[in-house]
């Protein structure tokens, strides 16, 4: 056994000094290697960066927050279905049956929402200051209880007296009130939204995106009773619940899903026209999504690494070629088929693994590039992913290098010698 370790060294130190004879061709060799490995560490670092920011929202929406809407949720590709379309829209009244009949939950609060998706609809200004993409939200007093991502920096949120007396008072997410109050204190200060004045009275915490896009950042939050004055033909609200204790979760999600069917004039046997469902169901609706760009990394770096492979067979049947003298002498010297066939084996090998090793080291780099340069697309590299794209370049020479290496094996030692 302690001999064999000592050839398989040998052996190794043979296929290093070939390789290091052949830089370029060696390294044209392992280009399509290193690119798979590459590929395969890039996007299962932002892959695995954005989940991790998933997970990290759903968690701080808390284990005791869920929601009411007319819709699936979910994305969905095309016109919503029919029978979705024609479902009512849930109204103030079906929010004050349950305020009457829940008892497992602890915080109900209704609200309604109006964004620009394509457009300028919705515009939010300060002076010479426009914010882009605001989503302009009616809430009640309870809505920051309710969700645990909206969370006051300073000033403060709304109470009775704004909702009852309908004024015209704002919350501005950290993105917004960055835009339009860049060097200056927002508290106080009058914003134009869609061309009537509102007072900033509260700031909310910052908090981080998916790919840059929706997060509490670009709220522009206004009192309930205020926004449906404004906007009655926004009819689509929703409903946020909290419950006193997150075992009553379930509990608290069928008393809601009840006595919804009872104020919606559902029938018995008829399916339900709204959907009550909980914040873990965005994290699975997540990985749903990252399954697709899972298959097609995996498409993309099988691509990589099979052009990676042919040229790393390619390179050692011309290797085998090439020293067919070499061959022949350590048959003649006593080196078994064996040792032949472990020698370009370990070559081979050790060929693609230094296309594998690049490609990891040129993804780590690439990742800590990448978060400094747009760190709003969280990127974190994967202990898991890492050792996939070594044992994935590990296992390509060791199946692309059989066929030469059993080629190396067969060769006569006589005609070997004769060989020129």
């Amino acid at each position: 056994m302690k001999v064999r370790f000592i050839g398989i060294g040998e052996i190794s130190k043979l296929s290093l000094r070939e390789i290091s004879n052949n830089k370029f061709r060696s390294f044209l060799t392992i280009l399509g290697i290193t690119i798979g490995v590459l590929a395969i560490i890039m996007i299962s670092s932002i892959i695995h960066g954005l989940n991790s920011s998933v997970v990290d929202r759903v968690a701080s929406l808390g284990a005791d927050s869920f929601f009411a809407t007319k819709h699936e949720p979910g994305v969905h590709i095309g016109r919503p279905k029919r029978s979705i379309r024609q479902r009512k829209n849930i109204t103030y009244k079906d929010v004050q049956f349950l305020r009457k009949r829940c008892k497992y939950v602890d915080i109900i609060s209704p609200f309604l929402t109006a964004r620009s998706l394509f457009g300028s609809k919705y515009i939010v200004k300060y002076r010479g200051e426009r914010a882009e993409n605001p989503l302009i939200r009616g809430v009640e007093e309870n809505f920051n209880e309710a969700m645990g991502t909206v969370i006051v920096e300073y000033g403060r949120f709304f109470n009775k007296t704004d909702l009852l007396h309908r004024r015209y008072v704002t919350v501005l997410g950290a993105g917004i009130a960055e835009s339009l109050f860049p060097y200056m204190d927002p508290i106080g200060k009058k914003v134009r939204i869609n061309g009537r004045e509102f007072e900033v009275i509260g700031v909310l915490e910052h908090q981080k995106g998916i790919f840059g896009g929706f997060s509490e950042d670009n709220y522009v939050l206004i009192p309930l009773s205020t926004f449906m004055k404004i906007w009655p033909e926004v009819k689509d609200m929703a409903i946020a619940f909290k419950v006193n204790d997150p075992k009553k979760m379930v509990d608290a999600m069928e008393e809601v899903r009840y006595y919804l069917r009872i104020s919606r004039k559902v029938m018995p046997g008829k399916p339900d026209d709204f959907s009550v469902f909980s914040a873990n169901i965005f994290v699975n609706i997540w990985k749903s999504l990252t399954r697709i760009l899972f298959i097609v990394t995996i498409v993309v770096a099988s691509i990589g690494l099979l052009v990676g492979g042919i040229g790393v067979m390619n390179i050692m049947l011309v290797s085998v070629k090439e020293r067919t003298r070499e061959i022949g002498i350590r048959k003649a010297c006593g080196a078994t088929k064996r040792d032949i066939l472990l020698q370009f084996i370990i070559e081979a090998t050790i060929l693609s693994l230094l296309g594998g090793i690049i490609g990891i080291i040129l993804g780590m780099v690439g990742t800590t590039i990448l978060n400094f340069a747009v760190p709003k697309l969280p990127a974190s590299v994967s202990i898991f992913w890492l050792l996939i794209g070594f044992f994935v370049s590990a296992g390509v020479g060791l199946v692309f290098g059989i066929l030469p290496a059993y080629k190396a094996a067969q060769l006569n030692p006589i005609e070997c010698l004769r060989y020129e």
